[in-house]
């Protein structure tokens, strides 16, 4: 009959290392990797722990390559120093607010189009024939033109720029009113009114953006204000 090892020789085996198979304590099969070492000091696993650091650091989000130069983008737009006299911000106070209530007014004229058929469609419905229904459409379709136009106004004023585009978004809205006044069957005033309010997008796509561009953070609020007068003031005053 064998005795059970006390917990005082368990301890004793352990510090003598006594973990033969058989024994209290089976071996362990243990791996040991080898340290290897550089020569210019420290270990080579040292190193790779401090180029891992660097990796991360150089590769954190939003921060610049610490391990080389930052190239610079050959496609980025700067101004030439904080007093370019390109840059709008620049401008003369007075001029950018002649600016400001210009883009407002074109805003204005663009939304007062929309409703203007209000006070008509009875007049429109006696001279084209139209049911109920096709005289709303006149309404409804300029409107469909505003979501159709950003989708083209917004890119090309990026692009080209914003004066471009608001005096051709306007010349398109212009002869497409044009087009209204003079048609001679229902199907050129439903064609005309989508098409024009498509043209009408135009500055209401591009006016904030010139907005943005004039006025500072402190100032641009203000100008925001006059902005977003326009197109709820617009619709109210058409069908006067």
């Amino acid at each position: 009959m064998t005795s059970r090892p006390n917990a005082t020789q368990n301890n004793a085996d352990l510090e003598k290392g006594n973990t033969a198979p058989g024994g209290p304590f089976p071996r362990l099969n243990t791996i040991v990797t080898p340290r290897r070492t550089s020569n210019h000091g420290g270990t080579a696993d040292d190193k790779t722990i401090g180029d891992d650091n660097k990796q991360d650091e150089a590769d954190a989000p939003g921060e610049p390559n610490l391990s080389g130069s930052v190239e610079q983008n050959p496609y980025l737009v700067q101004w030439d120093g904080p007093d370019d006299p390109e840059n709008p911000k620049n401008w003369s106070r007075l001029y950018r607010w002649f600016l400001t209530m210009a883009s407002g007014l074109l805003m204005l004229n663009a939304s007062f189009a929309s409703s203007a058929p209000a006070g008509v469609l009875d007049q429109l419905i006696k001279h084209f024939s139209l049911s109920r229904i096709l005289a709303t459409l006149t309404i409804s379709l300029f409107v469909v033109g505003y979501c159709v136009g950003p989708f083209v106004w917004g890119p090309l004023s990026e692009h080209y720029g914003r004066k471009p585009i608001l005096l051709a978004g306007f010349f398109g809205y212009t002869a497409f009113q044009v087009g209204c006044a003079v048609a001679e069957t229902k199907e050129q005033v439903l064609v005309f009114r989508f098409l024009g309010g498509a043209f009408a997008a135009s500055p209401m796509t591009v006016t904030a953006a010139i907005l943005a561009d004039l006025w500072d953070a402190d100032t641009r609020g203000k100008a925001l204000a006059f902005f977003a007068l326009a197109p709820g003031a617009g619709p109210s005053l058409g069908p006067i």
